[in-house]
């Protein structure tokens, strides 16, 4: 395992079952869990043909992949702590559209976690298919806590979330790369933790990092994150696109005009 410190986020390169067993190990506790993991989308084209990274499992393989994070969630995971999961549906001859229900229903079946809220990611755009079916222009959002925090949840979050909508609106990607096309986007990222309270005392945990996202939504609003991310590649890109965001910010910082976006 390689691991890094940039800032205040700390970085993991391994399997994301040997991350989480990691923290667990060290009695790592966090307050938010913001992760999307691969879609099982049977390319390899997203994730820069990486031997590593296996996005064509059985469906059942898959959903016994993602239970197994869920899992190691319940260790890591304060009480009341949230976890925010962009997965969307896909289909194809392999995979059918209604796992995604099953993946979630399996979830709730086999972890202590429940679903509680569904929110509407809208991009501002979407990515043509090849094949017949439409655009996607919005994406899922799930809201998972445990079910023992179901009282308690509704008490601490109650005059926080009264009010507001399950719909956002974010860029697809904070910049076209050519190490990961399955990004997305730091003001997401900001939107969503900002929404279920984050602060700047906040730790949150991306398990599969990928270009470092999260780590900057985080970095928005002054908030800690740990990520773990298998391939090597993006691992190494996502280390150095913090450091230059950091970079970025610390010169904003100095000038005292926070009201600029950097990404």
């Amino acid at each position: 395992m390689i691991l890094e410190k940039v800032g205040n986020h700390t970085l993991l390169n391994d399997d994301t079952n040997v991350g989480l067993e990691y923290l667990i190990d060290k009695k790592t506790k966090v307050d938010y869990i913001l992760t999307s993991p691969p879609y099982n989308a049977f390319r390899t084209d997203f994730y820069k043909g990486s031997d590593k990274i296996n996005d064509s499992k059985d469906n059942d393989e898959y959903k016994e992949w993602l239970v197994s994070h869920f899992l190691e969630y319940d260790k890591v995971l304060k009480k009341n702590g949230v976890i925010i999961y962009n997965i969307n549906y896909m289909s194809s001859l392999k995979n059918n559209a209604s796992n995604l229900f099953r993946v979630i229903t399996e979830i709730e079946d086999k972890s202590n976690f429940v679903l509680i809220e569904q929110i509407c990611w809208k991009k501002r755009n979407g990515t043509p298919s090849k094949e017949a079916r439409l655009t996607r222009v919005w994406e899922n959002v799930f809201i998972f806590i445990r079910k023992s925090d179901w009282k308690s949840f509704h008490q601490k979050y109650k005059n926080i979330l009264v009010g507001k909508t399950n719909y956002i609106e974010a860029p697809n990607n904070d910049f076209a790369n050519n190490i990961n096309k399955a990004c997305f986007s730091s003001s997401m990222v900001e939107q969503l933790l900002t929404l279920y309270g984050a602060n700047e005392n906040s730790l949150v945990l991306d398990n599969f990092m990928g270009t470092g996202t999260t780590s900057i939504g985080c970095e928005k609003i002054g908030c800690s994150s740990i990520g773990i991310e298998l391939d090597k590649a993006t691992f190494d890109f996502s280390k150095e696109r913090i450091k230059e965001y950091i970079g970025d910010f610390e010169a904003l910082k100095e000038e005292n005009i926070f009201n600029i976006e950097l990404l």
